[in-house]
């Protein structure tokens, strides 16, 4: 898979991803304005963000799951701060774009880089 191509799908994962937040909050306030005993907005919400991960994963051969970690944790790098990840040499891995991403799991796939 190219660059541009990983990136577009980590895009619009990130996208949805914000969508259903929004969903959620807005079904939150309903329930919050009427009273209502309406059903967790998440089981509302139909989301393949993480079958997505785990294929963009095998097509990528991400071993340690970076991507979910990209995705999840870091949320779509957005909560990446320098410095935070470093590899066993000590050097920092930049994960704050899907490019970066991209980037790291090409180095990984050719046995060059492991993070700590």
């Amino acid at each position: 898979m190219d660059k541009e191509r990983f990136c577009k799908i980590i895009n619009e994962l990130y996208e949805g991803d914000r969508l259903e937040k929004k969903i959620a909050a807005a079904v939150r306030q309903f329930n919050n304005i009427v009273g209502s005993d309406f059903p967790e907005p998440y089981g509302m919400v139909i989301s393949h963000a993480s079958l997505c991960q785990e294929l963009l994963s095998e097509i990528m051969c991400d071993k340690h799951d970076d991507i979910g970690y990209f995705c999840n944790e870091l949320d779509y790098g957005r909560s990446y701060e320098k410095g935070m990840i470093v590899d066993k040499q000590g050097n920092e891995i930049d994960l704050s774009t899907a490019g970066n991403l991209y980037d790291f799991l090409m180095y990984q796939k050719n046995g060059e880089n492991e993070i700590n």
